[in-house]
């Protein structure tokens, strides 16, 4: 993999996405195995000044879309794990805002699923659709800022209820710069100490 170019995986990337559709198994396995390889090297490769990631996103949003309206666990399990690996890469988390509600409205049909699957783009992790569905909105909201947790709060009513309180420490800025943190934070659904 390492005498690819960002053209390269710009290309093979979205082709390996395409095949998260495909109804047999072993045909989907290829896919998924392929894609999260791939964009495991565009996430090591980068270290901070490419946006690969920003520009690998906008081209694999539709193809996840896609594949979550078959309406089936497994792929769109696999879908959204191959999208967790992505918002990781750099840049990525801002690119997704834009393209995130299309994304979001193929999600709250399978928002209540609890069926055990086996995330083969994450080591062949064991859990249940929904588990990996709010950690997939958790990444979102830290990588996309409160543009994409505004948009999830507006597409997925119950995200409030449902996600984890996360607690943020504010150390000591100045007083106008502390009650505006504080009142933002709060905004976004955190415990402000």
């Amino acid at each position: 993999v390492g005498q690819f170019t960002d053209e390269d995986f710009m290309y093979l990337i979205p082709l390996f996405f395409e095949g998260l559709r495909e109804p047999l198994e072993k045909h989907r396995f290829l896919a998924v195995r392929g894609a999260g390889e791939l964009v495991a090297e565009v996430e090591a490769r980068q270290a901070g000044e490419s946006d690969l990631g920003a520009r690998l996103l906008p081209l694999l949003l539709p193809l996840t879309r896609q594949a979550l309206m078959l309406k089936d666990t497994q792929i769109a399990g696999d879908a959204l794990g191959l999208l967790i690996t992505t918002l990781k890469c750099h840049g990525a988390g801002l690119a997704l805002v834009p393209v995130l509600r299309p994304l979001l409205v193929a999600v709250m049909g399978m928002k209540d699923h609890h069926r055990r699957i086996e995330v083969q783009a994450d080591r062949n992790r064991k859990t249940e659709f929904r588990e990996l569905l709010w950690d997939f909105l958790g990444l979102c909201e830290t990588k996309g800022g409160e543009q994409a947790y505004t948009i999830i709060k507006s597409c997925i009513p119950d995200y409030m209820r449902q996600r984890k309180r996360l607690t943020a420490l504010l150390v000591d800025p100045g007083r106008v710069e502390q009650k505006e943190a504080t009142s933002v934070l709060r905004r976004m659904g955190y415990d402000v100490m």
